[in-house]
């Protein structure tokens, strides 16, 4: 990766930079992020590189690869066609650097979980074994070199003004705030609020007491009048909320949606998530509901971190074929097409969908937790789970639709 890099890229001339404010941002590199043209197009924030430029700002991206489908080698090569400086870690760490993330998932790893009961059952060695993957899980241990990137900047005086990176609370921030509030300590930490807030995913949650010790951004900024509450109850201290906009949906607001006549109606759209078995749950659902629907066009957009050969399989593997797949074009104009849209949770897209005014079925799954970002909002469109509530629902919707009533 090291040798790649140096053989496309040079490292950031930070000496130039003294006289000027740097900003770091820290965000999601996926397709569509990087451009032939070098025009960036950042996925979480927005236009707030540009915007911070124009106020004078230096903009340093550090970026976090995520189902990207190209190798390294062009990877970097787009990088150094962008109108925007990358922080590419691998020039600034030390051999020395990878010994150390391999000694504190050692560390991790040595941390006492003794005990764990749950209904009478001892679920301790579940938890040993979690435990051993996660610590030493290639991604987790390139993820903690960012906390020694940030000594390695200090020790070369970098000077850095402010740090963005988007909020989930997920386990990747943690090591990046400590490096940062280590290194940094006058740099503020901001988080944006990008995704929503599961009811039922705890690490979007602090227990009690726990914000005193725990890694937080110094200003947490959340979209939305509900969030300031959500966010205050998940446990984070009020005076770190701040309302802000929306940056990532910001497109939302004024993109022109294709309206097409070519989808034959009734039609359904499933969205996949990442997560394979959830694919596979409302997929056999929806073979089932398919016999009561025999005229119903059915789309499937698949996630990009979905294994593909392994979903060909279990459709094969279950005789459905009666679908079409919707993974080209924006999803945007899939949906604004749509009668209804069916998923079972752990998606963004639910949120856009209702944004959109296009008809919702949530369905709760049978293998793994429902995660429902409507969870804070009465929707007219209860969640389900049966084959039979799923069909009076589609019925329901298939009427209002016919009957040019608008309930959404």
């Amino acid at each position: 990766n090291r040798i790649t890099a140096t053989s496309i890229l040079n490292p950031i001339s930070f000496t130039q930079l003294k006289s000027r404010k740097i900003v770091v941002i820290r965000s999601w590199i996926t397709k569509g992020t990087l451009h032939e043209s070098g025009s960036f197009s950042d996925r979480n924030f927005g236009h707030l590189p540009l915007w911070l430029k124009t106020k004078g700002y230096h903009v340093i991206i550090f970026p976090m690869i995520f189902d990207y489908d190209k190798s390294m080698n062009n990877l970097y090569k787009l990088i150094k066609k962008q109108n925007v400086d990358f922080l590419i870690q691998v020039f600034y760490l030390k051999i020395i650097d990878y010994f150390k993330i391999i000694q504190v998932a050692w560390k991790q790893n040595k941390i006492p979980i003794n005990n764990i009961i749950l209904k009478g059952m001892d679920v301790t060695p579940l938890f040993h074994e979690i435990q051993l993957q996660e610590s030493f899980n290639i991604k987790n241990l390139t993820n903690n070199l960012c906390y020694f990137l940030m000594e390695r900047l200090k020790n070369k005086k970098v000077q850095i003004d402010t740090f963005y990176y988007p909020f989930e609370n997920n386990l990747v921030e943690k090591p990046f705030i400590l490096g940062c509030k280590n290194s940094f300590p006058t740099a503020d930490v901001m988080a944006f609020q990008h995704t929503v807030w599961y009811k039922n995913q705890l690490g979007m949650f602090l227990g009690k007491n726990e914000s005193k010790y725990h890694p937080i951004a110094d200003k947490i900024i959340y979209t939305g009048p509900i969030y300031h509450q959500v966010l205050q109850d998940a446990g984070f201290p009020r005076n770190k909320l701040i309302s802000g906009p929306s940056l990532r949906f910001k497109y939302l607001e004024k993109m022109n949606h294709k309206k097409t006549d070519q989808l034959k109606t009734p039609n359904i759209f499933i969205a996949l998530t990442f997560d394979d078995n959830l694919a596979y749950d409302i997929i056999s659902k929806v073979k089932i509901i398919s016999e009561f629907f025999p005229q119903m066009s059915i789309f499937i957009r698949r996630h990009p971190a979905l294994n593909y050969k392994a979903l060909d399989k279990y459709l094969l593997s279950i005789e459905f074929d009666n679908f079409r797949y919707a993974d080209t074009g924006r999803i945007q104009d899939w949906l604004i097409n749509t009668d209804v849209v069916l998923s079972n949770g752990a998606s963004v897209i639910i949120l856009e969908t209702v944004m959109m005014n296009v008809p919702i079925i949530r369905i709760i799954p049978d293998n793994d937790f429902f995660l429902d970002p409507l969870a804070w909002i009465d929707y007219p469109i209860p969640y389900v789970n049966s084959i039979n509530d799923i069909k009076k629902q589609l019925d329901y919707i298939f009427k209002i639709k016919e009957e040019g009533r608008t309930v959404f």
